[in-house]
């Protein structure tokens, strides 16, 4: 019995019944034709039963949504606190790693042509699009001009907003 004996349109809040319903109303009425006020009050005792259905479901999906929230709320503190783990290991490698002037100029490359493929999946659209902007800043493109001198991996990126939104993450936390 999950589905709706009334649907409530959300723009207009127009009522439907679900044909069960009026199909109820004729069984408690089997001579509607003969007697219309004993219709009339059929249709009203099986809107009023219908109505009296739906609003008991209101705690039940009240108790469901919490339920869920819960749940995905707890999905949710997981994933980001494993991501930002994840994030802080990888700033820490990123530390060790170093990077000559023609591999970040391979890196962008690479970056600009898979966002430029028309056929690239939509991820790798949007990953390329996060290589081009963490790591065009002006940082490695003095670098880049200055020769083929090694740097730090973690120079070569622009990482300010995610550093913010890590620590605001981290205060919350605590």
């Amino acid at each position: 019995m999950a589905a709706e004996l009334i649907h409530v349109d959300q723009k207009s809040h127009r009522i439907t019944m679900n044909p069960v319903v009026s199909q109820f109303a004729t069984s408690l009425s089997p001579f509607a034709a003969a007697a219309s006020i004993a219709s009339s009050a059929a249709n009203v005792v099986a809107n009023i039963a219908a109505c009296s259905i739906e609003i008991g479901r209101f705690k039940q999906e009240s108790k469901r949504l919490t339920k869920q929230h819960a749940i995905a709320s707890d999905i949710i503190r997981m994933r980001q606190y494993t991501i930002v783990q994840f994030f802080e290991y990888e700033q820490r490698t990123s530390l060790e790693a170093r990077l000559n002037r023609e591999d970040a100029r391979l890196i962008l490359r690479s970056a600009t042509t898979v966002f430029s493929d028309i056929n690239a999946a939509k991820y790798h659209h949007r990953l390329a699009q996060e290589v081009m902007l963490r790591m065009s800043g002006d940082f490695l493109k003095s670098h880049i001009s200055d020769g083929n001198t090694l740097i730090r991996l973690s120079d070569s990126f622009r990482l300010g907003d995610i550093e913010t939104a890590v620590a605001a993450w981290r205060a919350i936390q605590a």
